[in-house]
């Protein structure tokens, strides 16, 4: 049986799953760091939304990369969608967590928004080529 090549859809599910299943993944381990460092004392209790805001920004843009290195096109819109699913998912999440009771949501969704636009903004970035190229027939 020959080698398929996979169809676009499949590529962007693929993708988008496979970035927020990590994205999700890496927030649980570094949120039960957070977590065992706050019980040992080692940071105060305050600290836990500096640490929650960088926790989604991190989740977040890992989120976007693998899911723009996974899908190859378009790599602004498809890391602002990855972005966005791991926001819904972590909204969803803490909706079922928390009985229905979510705080400071401008903010989550500005740190795991923000991520993923500068993730697809650098990938925009290293693709874009130069308008123009010298030849050696300028400099003679």
């Amino acid at each position: 049986m020959a080698f398929q090549k996979r169809s676009l859809l499949t590529k962007y599910i693929v993708g988008f799953v496979s970035g927020i299943v990590t994205g999700l993944l890496v927030t649980m381990v570094l949120t039960g760091i957070l977590a065992m460092t706050i019980v040992n004392g080692n940071i105060p209790e305050e600290m836990m939304v500096y640490g929650a805001g960088a926790i989604a920004f991190v989740s977040g843009s890992l989120t976007a990369l693998i899911a723009g290195v996974m899908i190859k096109k378009g790599w602004f819109p498809v890391c602002i969608g990855a972005g966005g699913m791991y926001f819904i998912c972590l909204l969803i999440m803490a909706i079922m967590f928390f009985d229905g009771v979510v705080q400071n949501i401008p903010l989550t969704l500005l740190l795991a928004v923000i991520g993923p636009c500068v993730i697809g903004l650098t990938g925009i970035m290293k693709k874009r080529k130069p308008k123009f190229q010298y030849s050696k027939r300028h400099f003679r």
